[in-house]
């Protein structure tokens, strides 16, 4: 799988799932780098850096 997906508020780049507490994330896939925020309700927002 290649992309970003969020389900149930997990978030799995690249195919690989992302830890909670990490807010940067570096692909191996693609080696692109993405920022994770989270917020207290559960929201989830990604973007690459």
């Amino acid at each position: 799988m290649e992309g970003i997906a969020v389900i149930n508020d997990d978030v799995y780049i690249d195919g690989e799932k992302v830890p909670k507490g990490q807010r940067d994330y570096k692909s191996r896939k693609s080696g692109k780098t993405y920022e994770i925020i989270r917020d207290k309700n559960g929201n989830v927002a990604v973007r690459e850096k």
